[in-house]
């Protein structure tokens, strides 16, 4: 009975161990799996980032070549109005890039912050510049200027689909009136 008791103790413990040697490699598994996971996310969002770095780049040296490569055919641009958002195209956002070129000539988008999480890219940063012609129907005043901003590009497959930017318009065109 002893002997009996003796095995049947054997193989129980022989089953735990197995149970937890089991356990423990579909747990290193798991992990494994939210590892590369995580490194591909990680890849993924420096990659975004560098895209992102790549676009203010191309727009401060009004590269609208590169800026083309960038974006998506059917990007869109959403702006603050009123207490919603408005979309334009890309033909129609370059358009607006280029109307602030020609009233501020020395123009910059300066990247202060971005954090990236999966397809989205969020950028604090600050536009300045000298205002040299016309703008909003005000005249050149020569003032410099700024305008700290917020935008959160969404990208797929290397290129930008969208973005939504919010800027305080009012601040910005007071600072050209006073």
């Amino acid at each position: 009975m002893r002997d009996n008791l003796s095995s049947r103790f054997c193989v129980l413990l022989f089953c735990l161990g197995y149970c937890l040697f089991v356990g423990a490699c579909s747990t290193h598994s798991s992990q494994s799996v939210v590892n590369n996971k995580v490194a591909t996310d990680s890849r993924l969002e420096l990659d975004n980032k560098e895209i992102i770095k790549s676009f203010y780049k191309a727009l401060n040296d009004t590269n609208w070549q590169k800026l083309k490569t960038l974006v998506s055919d059917d990007y869109r641009h959403y702006y603050a109005k009123d207490t919603g958002f408005n979309s334009i195209s890309w033909q129609s956002a370059e358009r607006g890039f280029k109307g602030v070129r020609s009233a501020f000539a020395d123009w910059r988008l300066t990247p202060i912050k971005m954090i990236a999480e999966g397809d989205y890219v969020s950028v604090l940063l600050i536009g300045g510049g000298t205002h040299t012609g016309s703008f909003a129907g005000i005249a050149a005043t020569g003032k410099v200027v700024k305008a700290p901003a917020m935008t959160i590009h969404q990208l797929k497959d290397g290129k930008i689909i969208a973005d939504w930017e919010l800027l305080d318009n009012g601040a910005f065109l007071e600072q050209l009136k006073n």
